[in-house]
């Protein structure tokens, strides 16, 4: 039968004592090679998964859109302080720190333009759309540069390279230009 057999750092002398890994049963040997690390990332992309920090940033956005589309709770509404000059929904930033308030308009002000159509305003737009566009955006980043190593591209809403301006050469960047286009 072909099954799954999961190790957890119980055996081989407690290696890796946290550490899980899922193998075909009949392909296991048991020795030192099958109890090597394994990189995150190819099975974080392969399965389309989020990191934790990529999550936090996924539902941070999902909730601002809420709360400036229902204006419900009015309180954090209020709290937020969308620019007049156009009609880009940009939220001016708030005092620096590490609240809520802080780091959802800052999520926001990278991704909207990218998740809301030109045409579509936030009567148009449902929760749902939003939520799996801005997941798609930020997976995409996920999968930016190397393919086994996580980078700091990877954990950015809007990566450094796509900031730079058209023409010019990155210094430090080795990977690909990925253009991200949600539809």
């Amino acid at each position: 039968s072909s099954g799954i057999n999961a190790e957890y750092g119980e055996s081989y002398l407690n290696k890796f004592a946290t550490c899980a890994r899922a193998r075909p049963f009949e392909s296991q040997k048991l020795g030192s090679s099958f109890f090597m690390k394994e990189h995150t990332k190819p099975i974080f992309n392969c399965c389309k998964i989020l990191t934790v920090q990529n999550i936090y940033k996924v539902q941070c956005i999902n909730e601002i859109f809420k709360i400036i589309k229902f204006r419900c709770p009015y309180s954090l509404y209020e709290s937020f302080n969308i620019s007049k000059r156009d009609t880009s929904l940009n939220i001016v930033l708030p005092e620096q720190s590490r609240t809520f308030l802080f780091n959802a308009a800052k999520f926001w002000n990278c991704i909207h333009k990218q998740i809301l159509n030109d045409s579509s305003s936030l009567d148009t737009t449902s929760v749902n759309i939003v939520k799996s566009r801005s997941r798609q955006v930020i997976l995409t980043c996920q999968t930016l540069d190397d393919v086994a190593h996580w980078t700091p591209n990877n954990f950015q809403i809007v990566p450094q390279i796509l900031l730079q301006p058209k023409n010019t050469v990155p210094e430090r960047y080795d990977g690909t230009v990925v253009n991200i286009n949600v539809e």
